[in-house]
């Protein structure tokens, strides 16, 4: 009787593992690598919203954002940046250098409000990344169109 009870556990914990195993992988998300060209928007309540053309490229592990010299009336909230980048269920970005060309020729640029943190990430729709911060009452978005390349 205790053989039969013990293999009839030993087949409990067998199909337990066999049939939850498969709930523990969880697909990593579309690789960034890549160019890209979009908007960084600051968003803070009772003002207009800020936004920055920009230029952004992503490589394996490491990120470029660039104010978009292309785009007429552009306004320049923050100064081009370098840093690195950790790609999970979300996007942590890690300034490097919060200016990287010594400024923005022709505009003043601000390094305290280069994107970085926690940012929530959005795939969904093929071809558009669009990131999303929440600090207090101000919110970041990063929306981009690629890669273009």
């Amino acid at each position: 009787m205790k053989r039969l009870a013990v293999v009839a556990i030993l087949l409990m914990l067998i199909a337990a593992y066999v049939g939850c195993r498969d709930d523990v992988f969880v697909e990593p998300p579309p690789s960034l690598t890549g160019d890209y060209e979009g908007t960084y928007k600051i968003s803070v309540p009772s003002q207009t919203d800020r936004i920055e053309y920009v230029r952004w490229q992503f490589r394996a592990d490491s990120y470029i954002m660039r104010f978009d010299t292309t785009v007429a009336e552009n306004e320049a909230i923050c100064c081009n940046s370098l840093g690195n980048y950790t790609l999970a269920n979300n996007v942590d970005l890690e300034v490097i250098d919060p200016d990287l060309d010594g400024g923005i020729a022709g505009s003043a640029c601000d390094q305290s409000l280069v994107p970085q943190g926690v940012y929530g990430l959005d795939q969904s729709t093929a071809g558009i990344v669009f990131l999303r911060q929440v600090r207090g009452d101000t919110t970041f978005e990063i929306y981009l169109e690629g890669p273009l390349n």
